[in-house]
């Protein structure tokens, strides 16, 4: 039978069976369960800390176990370290208190040393991938002086929870082998087989050899201590990360030198402030570098940067520091009238910031600290969070009315003020960029309406008296849409 478009039966269509049955890599399914660190169960720590790749790892022959182990540890204190002007109390140190850190180095020869160096040259140079020949042995020879130093002794002392990112390793290691056993330099020369003449070409360059090692080795632990704190990592090498860490560890080291610190074209910031560092873990950054300040080794730049906040307050630290240099200027005791319980309430902030910079890092756990997270002020106590939205706020307000000042300066409205540190809060002001515009409104307002004044005092005076109720009557301005809150 035929229908309307059609001239028979409807066809119908037979599937056809595969003959092969497709099945996803186990494997690869796993990984959906996984974070980004390779574990079923995320952790912050690791995700600051991140693991170094088993043949980056730092080999120890094995005959240094028990004198490494056995070594006295330097017991800092971080919570003293980690206080307002902490550092000083070890830079003033006398002979007698430094040698109470125990000796500067430990007992390890020559020969010793560049076996340590050698080991780990030939573990780099032939990891996946390659570091380069440079960057292997900058890594290697500093990995050795650090530990001369006592930065195992530290990492010993103190147990994070990581798993082990060095290897003792022994003279029945198939690829070590050679190198653990040698006694002079020409075997450990010839245990590196085709490496050796690279080697031994760095280990006797003038320019970046030993000696190079040495004097900046010190000064290279504090580089890495001071980005950590502030950064959160050793050295981010994704993006932009990688020219932004560069700029920041050339910054510290030519301050160290006045401008002289000379780094090789033929090597890599990553090798040396990551891979080299890693192993020897973040509780043992700031202690060791108490040791060297105590010992006076490091540069007076170096250790000054201990007084830096930790990552994520500078916003806190720094506007406090801003509001208190613009404090003489003549229009401040009237906007510090205003704002004076959020400024109170700031400088606590800092305080309590700057008293315990280990514990308000988001690594906290990693220097073996407690993390601190609130602050109290006037027996309220506020996350730290909050406080920070709160500095936003007063930021934002000092931003609009030096805005304003700026204005009224181009027309001639006033006829002069000092707000070269303005600038500083131009970035936590970004975070409430309505309430600046209220500000400025105001002021603007106010310096129009007594643009005769005798001075700028005089009309900041004028415009602050009852600024809450002008902020709140400003929502009906079209600068200022009304959907906003009504006071700052």
């Amino acid at each position: 039978m035929s229908g309307a478009g059609g001239s028979g039966a409807t066809p119908t269509t037979t599937p056809t069976t595969a003959t092969t049955v497709l099945d996803l890599d186990a494997t690869k399914i796993s990984n959906f369960d996984q974070d980004y660190n390779g574990d079923t169960v995320y952790s912050q720590k690791k995700a600051i800390f991140a693991h170094i790749p088993a043949d980056l790892r730092l080999r120890i022959p094995i005959e240094h176990q028990a004198d490494l182990e056995a070594a006295t540890a330097w017991n800092v204190d971080l919570l003293v370290l980690g206080k307002k002007d902490g550092y000083k109390s070890f830079k003033d140190m006398t002979d007698a208190e430094a040698a109470a850190f125990g000796d500067y180095k430990l007992a390890l020869t020559e020969v010793q040393m560049i076996r340590i160096t050698a080991l780990n040259y030939y573990a780099l140079v032939t990891a996946t991938p390659v570091v380069s020949n440079r960057s292997a042995f900058l890594a290697a020879a500093l990995r050795a002086r650090w530990l001369q130093l006592g930065a195992l002794n530290l990492t010993h002392s103190h147990t994070d929870g990581l798993a082990t990112e060095h290897d003792f390793v022994t003279d029945t290691d198939a690829k070590y082998g050679a190198i653990v056993v040698a006694t002079t330099t020409a075997d450990i020369l010839a245990a590196l087989g085709t490496h050796a003449a690279s080697f031994k070409e760095m280990v006797e360059d003038e320019r970046y050899g030993i000696d190079w090692v040495v004097k900046h080795a010190d000064n290279i632990w504090c580089a890495v201590e001071y980005v950590f704190r502030v950064r959160s990592h050793h050295f981010k090498d994704t993006g932009t990360d990688r020219q932004a860490f560069t700029k920041l560890y050339t910054r510290f080291m030519q301050a160290c030198y006045e401008g002289e610190f000379d780094f090789p074209i033929d090597a890599d910031w990553f090798s040396i402030a990551h891979t080299a560092i890693h192993p020897f873990r973040i509780s043992a950054l700031p202690k060791l570098v108490a040791k060297f300040v105590a010992y006076k080794t490091a540069a007076a730049s170096a250790y000054i940067r201990l007084s830096g906040a930790p990552v994520g307050t500078a916003v806190i630290t720094t506007t406090y520091a801003a509001l208190d240099t613009m404090s003489g200027e003549v229009w401040y005791p009237s906007f510090g009238l205003i704002y004076s319980d959020k400024i109170a309430e700031l400088k606590i902030a800092r305080e309590a910031i700057m008293d315990n910079k280990f514990g308000f890092h988001i690594g906290s756990s990693l220097y073996g600290v407690d993390s601190a997270t609130t602050v109290t002020s006037n027996n309220v106590t506020k996350h730290i969070d909050d406080i920070k939205s709160s500095t936003s706020v007063i930021a934002a307000a000092c931003q609009g009315l030096i805005n304003a000042l700026a204005e009224a300066k181009d027309n001639q409205l006033i006829t002069s003020y000092a707000l070269e540190n303005a600038k500083s809060l131009e970035k936590p002001a970004a975070a409430t960029p309505l309430l600046a515009m209220k500000i400025k409104y105001i002021v603007e307002g106010a310096m129009l309406e007594i643009s005769d004044a005798e001075s700028s005092k005089q009309a900041i005076a004028a415009a602050f008296p009852d600024i809450a109720k002008k902020i709140a009557s400003a929502t009906s301005s079209a600068l200022v849409p009304s959907t906003r809150p009504s006071a700052p």
